[in-house]
């Protein structure tokens, strides 16, 4: 499922100045970074500042994951760089890590794993 990212004002404001068979506006770095900043502050932070984690919500973990790799492969071509590629790494780990095992899959919550019941 691929992320859908709101359109710039003034292209949300005035839909009828768009021709019908119009590309779709590029995404731009700075509607990227809103959205990414909104997500990162929907994260609740821990209540002491000697806490070494935090917790995500899933929801916001995917839509953060979706948001940065949309943004990712739509300017990967033109700039490449050691910390793309490392975004994706990481992005490629967390997204192994909750089950999902490429970056296309559809967003869905892992089953847990059944209890193994072993007579002694």
């Amino acid at each position: 499922m691929a992320p859908t990212l709101v359109p710039p004002p003034s292209i949300a404001s005035n839909p009828s100045s768009t021709p019908p068979n119009a590309h779709p506006p590029s995404i731009s770095l700075e509607s990227v970074l809103k959205d990414l900043n909104s997500l990162i502050h929907a994260i609740a932070l821990p209540k002491t500042r000697t806490a070494k984690t935090c917790t995500i919500s899933l929801d916001i973990l995917h839509k953060a994951r979706n948001l940065i790799t949309s943004a990712v492969d739509a300017h990967k071509q033109q700039y490449s760089t050691p910390q793309i590629i490392s975004i994706i790494e990481q992005l490629d780990t967390i997204s192994n890590h909750i089950g999902l095992s490429s970056k296309d899959a559809p967003f869905t919550t892992p089953t847990p794993p059944k209890p193994i019941h072993r007579d002694t």
